[in-house]
Parts: structure tokens; C-alpha cells; sequence
């Protein structure tokens, strides 16, 4: 398995397994914080296939099994109880997981929704991007994940691509003014009356 970015003639980061090596590592050195993995799983590749990597890597042991499916906003414990457990990593998958199978990974459109995915958009509205067809009645009950990573758009031969926008990372990534995250969060706590859970952000 192999963590790829559209194709890996594109751009390839190695291993799945080398590189969840360096999250466990990470999350042994910090006792008191708490992980979030999401696996993009654009191939539809069996969740069995990812198994070995994941425990591989040395995150057994920090993997954090649901008592129930799905949970809820108001099922999740908190940072503080998942620290004292120990259990300090949450994967997520998009498509293929099967929790009946392989519990620790959690589908993630069970448990949150999201906004718009590769937004172009520097004003990241906050609405139900994926997955679709969710009634905003039903998204009161999930957590949700903001994508807040600029994309542009550019043209390679015959292709068409979307790019990290890196030249507007300074304000993106920022508390306060235009396409800010803090000006997301604040937008987003206005409409859905709490703040993202999750932020994937550039």
C-alpha cells in the first residue's frame, strides 16, 4: 500500500505503512495527545488490505475501538478520557470500511459529515458537502470536518488538476481576516451552532 495523491506518478509519499511508522512514533512520544487519522480510500480498496499496515506501524496499541456504531456527537468521550485510556487513535476511513470487520476503523460518513471537498473557493462556505443527500436534521446528530485547504486549479497537457493554493497558506491558515480558519469556525459556529470537530486543513 502505497499514500499517493491522485496517482503516483504525481506524487507518491512511500509506504502507508513507513509513513503511519512515523505517526506511531510521534504518538509515543506525546503521552497527552490525541491522534485523528483519515484514510481516503479514492480506490476502493478492501479494508482488509489495510490492516497489516496499520498494526505494522506499532498503532495497536493506541487504536481507539467504538463501543457503538454509529456515534454520535454526544457518544464520543473526551480528549481527557481517551488519554487516560490510552486509546489515542482514531482512524477513519471514506469508502469500504467495515466496522463488523475491522472495528477500528470507522466509516467515516457514519460518524461526520463534511464540507465541500478541494474547495476553490477562498470563502469556504459552510454547507453539507459529502456525504450527499444528508437532510440537515440528520447532520445535527454527527460530528463534521471543515476542509479548509485552498485549492487552484492548473492545466498539465491534457489534464486538469487541482494544487495545493501554498501561496495564500499565511492567510488560509490564519486566526482572523479573509479565507481564514478563523473566520470558517466562526461562520460555521453561526450556522450548525457548534465549531468544526475536524479540520483538514492546507
Amino acid at each position: 500500500m502505497y499514500s499517493c495523491h491522485t496517482s503516483c506518478d504525481l506524487l507518491n509519499a512511500g509506504t502507508l505503512e513507513n509513513e503511519l511508522a512515523t505517526v506511531a512514533a510521534w504518538v509515543e512520544q506525546h503521552p497527552y495527545d490525541v491522534v485523528t487519522i483519515l484514510l481516503v480510500n479514492s480506490d476502493f480498496v478492501d479494508v482488509h488490505n489495510y490492516t497489516a499496515p496499520i498494526m505494522n506501524a506499532g498503532l495497536g496499541p493506541y487504536l481507539y475501538y467504538p463501543p457503538k456504531v454509529p456515534m454520535y456527537k454526544n457518544d464520543w468521550p473526551t480528549l481527557a478520557e481517551m488519554i487516560v485510556a490510552g486509546k489515542r487513535v482514531v482512524v477513519f476511513m471514506d469508502y469500504q470500511a467495515n466496522q463488523a470487520a475491522v472495528p477500528y476503523i470507522l466509516d467515516q460518513y457514519s460518524h461526520m459529515w463534511e464540507t465541500p471537498f478541494s474547495p476553490v473557493d477562498p470563502a469556504f462556505p459552510c454547507t453539507i458537502g459529502r456525504p450527499p443527500g444528508l437532510s440537515a436534521n440528520a447532520s445535527r446528530n454527527l460530528m463534521y470536518l471543515a476542509n479548509h485547504n485552498l485549492n487552484v486549479q492548473v492545466s498539465i497537457a491534457s489534464f486538469s488538476i487541482l494544487i495545493p493554493n501554498t501561496a495564500d497558506l499565511v492567510e488560509v491558515n490564519g486566526v482572523s481576516g479573509n479565507a481564514s480558519l478563523g473566520l470558517m469556525a466562526s461562520n460555521c459556529r453561526c450556522k450548525f451552532l457548534r465549531i468544526p470537530g475536524l479540520v483538514n486543513q492546507g
